[in-house]
């Protein structure tokens, strides 16, 4: 028998990710100190692996407009 299937997908929030479009966003505040002279931090993912955030050394962070 032929027929179409229907998938109803319910998205949940997450306390640390947002999804905006096909990015998956998550918002870190930083202090001046470490927008001016870089950050090391590591953050757990959605499937507990771990992933280092290490910005170059002296390297300038500006806010995102998003």
């Amino acid at each position: 028998m032929a027929g179409d299937v229907l998938f109803i997908t319910v998205f949940e929030p997450h306390p640390t990710f947002k999804r905006i479009g096909a990015d998956l966003i998550m918002k870190k505040e930083i202090s001046l100190v470490e927008a001016l002279t870089g950050v090391n931090f590591e953050i757990t993912h959605l499937d507990n692996h771990k992933i280092k955030i290490v910005t170059r050394p002296n390297e300038i962070i500006s806010p995102s407009k998003k």
